[in-house]
C-alpha cells in the first residue's frame, strides 16, 4: 500500500512538473510583423508606468521615481541606464531585420487635405487667423492659444493681442470669454511676479494662484465647463501661467465629459484623452501630482515626526510590502482612462484619438497586443494619408516626446518614403511656409513695398509682433532689400512703438543708432532707449538677442528689463564725444542694476563697468575694480584687450614704486 501511495505521488509530482516545464506555445506567430512585435513588446517591457514618465524626462526625475519605487537615486539610476542600453540593443535588432527584409508598406499616398475639417486649435497659423477674421468664436480663442505659446510670462504685447482676441471672442458672445478675460488682465501680473531675474538667470517660483471665484462671469465659465468645453479650461491653464491652479474646474470638465462618453460620445472620449494627456503640462508635474498623493496619505502623516532615516526606511517598506504603488494612486488610473478612451474613440475613427493613442496612449499598456499593433499600423496610415495636422506638425518640430508611432513604423516603411509622405503633408497643409519663418533670411520679399507691407502685417499676425522685432534687431540679413522696403520696416517699428511697446521703443533707437531703413541719430536713440527702460516694468522677461559693438559683432542676449540700461551705457560710452552725456548720468545708470546683474556673466556689461571705473566716469578712478569687471568678462574682445591693457599698466606702477 504504501509502495502504490509513493508512485502515485511520483506520477502526480511528474505531472505537475510536465505542466511547468512543458513548452507552451508562444503567444506570438511566425513572420517578419510578429518578429517585430516581438522585439517591440520586449522595449515596451524595459518602461512600464512610472519608468516611462521618467524616461522621456530624463536625469532630473531619477529622484521622483526613486521614491516611487523604493530604492536610492543610485540604484534607480545605475538601472535606468541599463535598461537603455537593453532598449537600444533591441532597436538594433529591429533596425537589423527591417534591413534584410524587404519592408511590408513601400509608400504612403497622401490625400488631398481639407483643413476645414479640423478644428481651429489644431489648423495652421495661417488657417487659424483666417478663420478668427471671419468670425469662428473658437478660432478667436485658439488665436489666443497661439500667442500664448510664446511663453507663460506675457510680453507686453502678447498681454495685448490676447486682449484683443477675447475681447472679439466676447464680442461674438462666447460664454467663458468675459471671464476669461478678466482673469488674464488680474492674473497675469501675478503670473510675471513669479519669476525673478537673478543676474542673467531666470528662475522661476511655485505659486498658488489667487481666489478668482468671484471674478466677472465666473458662473457663466462654469457652464461651459459643465457643457464639456475644453477650450475654456486650456485657456485657462495657460493664462495662469506659472501659477498654480487648483483641481476644481478640471474636475467639473472632466466628469462632465466622463458622463458624455459613458453614454458613447466620440467627442466626449477625444477631449478625455486630451484633457489626461495634456494637463498637467509634462511628465514631470505628473510625476510630482502622483508623489503629492503618497504624502497626503494617511501613513505619510502618521510618520511625519520620525527621524529623517526612519522615515525613508519606513517609506520603502510600504512600498515593498505594496501598501503604496504608484500604478494604483488616482493620477495613474486616470492616466489609463484617457489610455482607455483614446482606444474606444479611436476604433470609432477619431483621427484626433488616433493622434493620442499613438503618442501616449500605448505608453499606458504593459504589454501590445497584435490588435494594438495592427491599430498602431493602420492608424498612423490613416493619419499621413488625411495629413492630420497635429501628428505631422510634430515630425517636423521633433517634438518632445519621441512620437511612438514613428518609431514603430519606421520597421515597416522604407525611410526615403516615410519622409517623402511627410514632406507631401506638409507642402499639401503649407506648415512648410510656417517653419521656414523662423529660419528664414528676409522678412519679406521685393517685388514692391506694398507688398512687402502685406506680408510684414501677415508676419505680425501669424508669428506675432515680438518675432518679428526680435528678428530685425538680431538679424543684420533682414536688413538686405531696397532702401524703401528698409524704411517701410522703421515706419512699422514705430508705430508698434507709438502705442507704447517697449520691445518695439527698444528696437526703434537701434535703427536710430545704426540708421536702419532712417537717418542715424544718436540722440533720438537714447532718448527711445531711454523711454523703452521706463515702458518695460512687469514685461521684462523675454530674452533679446544682439550684435554687440564692444565684441566685434559677436551676439550677446540680456532680458528685455537690462538690455535698455546696457544699450545706454553702451552707447554713452562708444560716442561720449558725439553725445556729450555727463559722467553721473552714466554711472546712475550703473546703479540702477540690481546687484547680481551687475555680478553676473554679461560679457558687455562686464565690459561696459570696466570703462566706467578705469576711466572714471562719473565716480573716482578704480584700476582695480575694472581689472575685475574685465576679467569676469571672459572671451570678450574689449575685456580682454582692458585686462591686458590695465595688467600692464599695474606691473608698470609697481615697477615704477620699486625705483
Amino acid at each position: 500500500m504504501k509502495k502504490k501511495k509513493i508512485v502515485l505521488l511520483a506520477v502526480l509530482l511528474a505531472a505537475v512538473a510536465g505542466w511547468f516545464l512543458w513548452p507552451s506555445p508562444s503567444e506570438y506567430g511566425t513572420g517578419y510583423s510578429e518578429e517585430q512585435r516581438k522585439l517591440w513588446n520586449e522595449r515596451r517591457a524595459l518602461f512600464p508606468g512610472v519608468w516611462e514618465f521618467a524616461r522621456v524626462r530624463g536625469d532630473v526625475d531619477i529622484t521622483f521615481l526613486s521614491r516611487f519605487l523604493g530604492k536610492d537615486a543610485g540604484w534607480t539610476q545605475k538601472t535606468m541606464e541599463m535598461k537603455k542600453q537593453q532598449d537600444s540593443g533591441l532597436e538594433k535588432q529591429q533596425l537589423e531585420l527591417a534591413n534584410q527584409e524587404s519592408r511590408p508598406c513601400p509608400t504612403i499616398l497622401t490625400e488631398d487635405v481639407l483643413q476645414e475639417d479640423i478644428p481651429a486649435y489644431h489648423v495652421s497659423r495661417k488657417e487659424c487667423l483666417r478663420r478668427a477674421r471671419a468670425g469662428d468664436v473658437d478660432a478667436c480663442l485658439a488665436m489666443v492659444c497661439i500667442v500664448l505659446q510664446q511663453g507663460n510670462i506675457l510680453t507686453w504685447r502678447a498681454a495685448q493681442d490676447v486682449d484683443y482676441w477675447l475681447g472679439k471672442a466676447e464680442d461674438l458672445k462666447h460664454p467663458g470669454a468675459h471671464f476669461l478675460r478678466y482673469f488674464a488682465r488680474k492674473m497675469q501680473p501675478e503670473s510675471r511676479s513669479t519669476m525673478k531675474l537673478v543676474g542673467n538667470i531666470a528662475v522661476l517660483r511655485d505659486s498658488p494662484c489667487p481666489d478668482y471665484t468671484g471674478f466677472p462671469g465666473y458662473e457663466d465659465f462654469m457652464t461651459c465647463l459643465r457643457s464639456g468645453d475644453l477650450m475654456a479650461y486650456r485657456l485657462l491653464v495657460a493664462l495662469a501661467g506659472n501659477l498654480t491652479l487648483p483641481d476644481r474646474e478640471r474636475l467639473v470638465l472632466l466628469d462632465a465629459l466622463r458622463t458624455k462618453a459613458q453614454a458613447g460620445d466620440t467627442k466626449a472620449m477625444e477631449k478625455i484623452a486630451e484633457l489626461v494627456f495634456s494637463f498637467p503640462r509634462d511628465n514631470e508635474d505628473r510625476l510630482k501630482k502622483m508623489f503629492g498623493e503618497l504624502e497626503n496619505s494617511f501613513w505619510s502623516k502618521a510618520m511625519v515626526k520620525l527621524p529623517q532615516e526612519r522615515k525613508l526606511q519606513l517609506w520603502n517598506a510600504l512600498i515593498w510590502l505594496g501598501v503604496w504603488d504608484a500604478e494604483q494612486t488616482a493620477t495613474m488610473k486616470e492616466f489609463r482612462e484617457g489610455a482607455e478612451y483614446a482606444r474606444k474613440a479611436a476604433q470609432s475613427g477619431s483621427m484626433i484619438a488616433m493622434n493620442w493613442w499613438l503618442l501616449w496612449g500605448m505608453s499606458s499598456l504593459r504589454y501590445f497586443t497584435r490588435e494594438d499593433w495592427e491599430d498602431a499600423l493602420r492608424y498612423h496610415r490613416i493619419l499621413m494619408e488625411h495629413g492630420y495636422i497635429p501628428f505631422v506638425r510634430r515630425k517636423l518640430w521633433e517634438s518632445f516626446p519621441k512620437p511612438i508611432g514613428d518609431e514603430l513604423v519606421a520597421c515597416f516603411y522604407p525611410p526615403a518614403a516615410l519622409r517623402k509622405s511627410y514632406d507631401d503633408a506638409l507642402e499639401k497643409l503649407k506648415l512648410k511656409e510656417e517653419a521656414s519663418w523662423f529660419c528664414f533670411d528676409k522678412l519679406t520679399s521685393e517685388i514692391d513695398v506694398e507688398q512687402a507691407r502685406r506680408e510684414l502685417d501677415e508676419r505680425i499676425s501669424t508669428m506675432g509682433a515680438d518675432f518679428v522685432l526680435l528678428k530685425l534687431i538680431k538679424d543684420e540679413r533682414c536688413w538686405n532689400v531696397a532702401p524703401e522696403i528698409a524704411r517701410m520696416y522703421a515706419s512699422r517699428v514705430k508705430e508698434l512703438a507709438d502705442e507704447g511697446d517697449p520691445l518695439a521703443l527698444l528696437v526703434l533707437g537701434y535703427l536710430n543708432e545704426y540708421g536702419r531703413g532712417m537717418p542715424r541719430d544718436l540722440n533720438k536713440a537714447w532718448n527711445c532707449y531711454s523711454a523703452a527702460k521706463d515702458a518695460v516694468g512687469s514685461y521684462g522677461c523675454i530674452s533679446v538677442s544682439y550684435p554687440d559693438p564692444t565684441d566685434g559683432g559677436k551676439y550677446s542676449s540680456s532680458y528685455l528689463q537690462f538690455t535698455p540700461t546696457i544699450f545706454m551705457l553702451s552707447l554713452g560710452i562708444r560716442h561720449a564725444d558725439e553725445l556729450k552725456k555727463d559722467g553721473k548720468e552714466l554711472y546712475d545708470l550703473v546703479q540702477s542694476l540690481d546687484k547680481p546683474t551687475l555680478g553676473s556673466r554679461l560679457s558687455d556689461l562686464s565690459y561696459l563697468l570696466g570703462r566706467i571705473y578705469e576711466d572714471g566716469i562719473g565716480t573716482p578712478v578704480d584700476k582695480e575694480k575694472a581689472l575685475s569687471c574685465y576679467k569676469r568678462g571672459g572671451n570678450h574682445a574689449g575685456c580682454s584687450e582692458g585686462a591686458e591693457r590695465l595688467l600692464r599698466q599695474l606691473e608698470d606702477d609697481e615697477s615704477s614704486k620699486g625705483k
